[in-house]
């Protein structure tokens, strides 16, 4: 049995942080209570514009909430696995994820245009929208049609549906 861990968030992802070859992978913390200055040294003596050094309350949130669905969510820490859905030219991979009662469509498109992935529907059950990687949720839709979901996934955008029983 392999063990697979859980993805990293490296130090300061969370909040924004970038950072390029040493020295700058070495920058403090930043912290929502604190102002920066902006950021324009530049290691290897080259002019820069300067950029905006401040803490990502919105990508902060984002990582809450994707932290807190996956701490909630068997199926994402011990499920197994099934690829779905790989369509190279449109660059979108869709899986299913499931550990008991527990089913969960991954769907994550890299083009540049939306994907319509065509996710095929048992008896008896529906699907729902629980997260987008965006948080653009009104950009999703899913449409019911022949045993069908078609789920419209936006350009660079990840969703996490639950499959549910309808009994």
């Amino acid at each position: 049995m392999t063990y697979v861990g859980p993805p990293m968030i490296y130090y300061g992802d969370e909040a924004g942080m970038w950072g390029a070859d040493d020295p700058c992978d070495r920058m403090p913390m930043l912290w929502p209570e604190l102002t920066y200055e902006a950021q324009q040294a530049d290691p290897l003596g080259r002019k820069r514009e300067p950029d905006e050094v401040k803490f990502d309350e919105n990508l902060f949130n984002y990582y809450r909430a994707a932290v807190a669905m996956r701490r909630e969510s068997s199926a994402l820490r011990r499920g197994s696995i099934e690829f779905v859905t790989t369509d190279d030219p449109t660059e979108f991979l869709g899986f299913r994820r499931s550990e008991g009662h527990e089913t969960l469509l991954i769907g994550l498109n890299r083009g540049d245009k939306p994907y319509h992935w065509k996710v095929p529907r048992a008896a008896g059950t529906s699907i729902a929208q629980i997260f987008t990687a965006s948080g653009n949720v009104d950009q999703v839709s899913l449409e019911q049609a022949d045993g069908q979901t078609i789920v419209t996934v936006p350009a660079v955008d990840g969703i996490v549906l639950r499959v549910q029983s309808s009994k």
